[in-house]
């Protein structure tokens, strides 16, 4: 094909933009950009802004842990609202300011006082921002009242009558499955690797969902669970962690609910970079992917490869601690 040259640009939690760190001729046009700030918050905005021009909503979600903002990421996707992290007891002013740059009017809080203070909640009010509050008795019922509002006000989704389900105790699956949840407002519901909660089971019951996808092979989601959810089910799994992920975007490309035009990659270790991503990678119709810190993981290789003529974007949630220029270089060479 045509050579032509790729940029590398960095973008901070301020809406700085580097100057190109690197170039080299590739068969494809690709726009590589590392999405990474001081912390998770600063990384989170950095998040917003890249895929974000302007939004009437925002999801503000606990920065300390993961499955209040990966459950909501169907509700982001029918907002077409960004996934903004907190502190528990403070709204810095960083995320205030990016609240105003997106010119939002309305903040959805997801999770209790515990996760999401009332000294939060003040700080938007006394913002004049209209905030509402899902939250449940644990992160189960969390996400099912999320599941729930989220079918309440979408007017349509690419999957319907279906769940994405994965385990609620860990965070890797449902961190992959995030931006497919919010490109086709597919509500997410989370089940522990032995057994359904109640407030799963009851939603699942209650929901008119005809099908679920198990994301997450037997070791993260029992057969005896996936059996209980009462739904027909199909599963989506990879030998480990990365495998999964990358599975899962086979499944959803093939699917025709997401592309490959706009690829993540963020660290299969750690939840906080890519917290933001999903609504973010979502939003463009995109994938996201799981690797290993400094080394691409294998079973993302031949996807890479496979895919390397559609992509032209690549982003990159999280600096080189979390993500190492090595996997960077090694993700463009095989979209060469």
């Amino acid at each position: 094909g045509q050579l032509v040259h790729y940029r590398l640009t960095g973008v901070d939690s301020a809406g700085n933009v580097s100057l190109p760190s690197a170039s080299a001729s590739v068969t494809v046009g690709i726009t590589a950009t590392r999405l990474s700030g001081d912390n998770r918050y600063a990384t989170a905005i950095a998040s917003s802004q890249g895929a974000f021009a302007s939004a009437q909503d925002i999801i503000l979600a606990t920065g300390q842990a993961y499955p209040d903002a990966l459950a909501a990421s169907a509700l982001a996707g029918v907002l077409h609202a960004p996934v903004l992290l907190t502190r528990h007891d403070m709204l810095s002013a960083e995320v205030l300011a990016e609240i105003d740059r997106l010119g939002a009017r309305r903040v959805v809080i997801v999770g209790g006082d515990t996760a999401v203070g009332p000294d939060v909640e003040r700080t938007l009010h006394a913002a004049g921002l209209y905030t509402r509050r899902l939250a449940g008795a644990d992160r189960y019922a969390t996400a099912a009242l999320i599941a729930e509002e989220t079918k309440r006000v979408r007017v349509g989704t690419t999957l319907p009558g279906t769940a994405l389900v994965v385990r609620g105790d860990d965070f890797p699956d449902a961190l992959a499955i995030a931006p497919v949840a919010y490109a086709a407002t597919t509500p997410v519901l989370l089940v522990r690797p032995g057994d359904v909660p109640a407030a799963t089971g009851a939603a699942l019951a209650s929901g008119g969902y005809s099908a679920a996808v198990v994301v997450g092979g037997v070791g993260a989601i029992s057969q005896s669970t996936a059996n209980a959810l009462g739904v027909p089910f199909e599963r989506v799994q990879g030998n480990d962690r990365f495998a999964t992920s990358a599975a899962f975007a086979e499944w959803a490309t093939g699917r025709g609910v997401a592309g490959f035009r706009t690829l993540a990659l963020a660290t299969g270790s750690a939840f906080p970079d890519a917290l933001g991503g999903g609504a973010a990678t979502g939003e463009a119709g995109g994938v996201l992917l799981l690797t290993a810190h400094d080394l691409l993981s294998p079973a993302l290789e031949p996807v890479l490869a496979a895919h390397a003529g559609e992509l032209e974007f690549l982003n990159i949630y999280g600096g080189p601690s979390a993500v190492s220029s090595a996997v960077m270089d090694r993700a463009v060479q095989l979209l060469r």
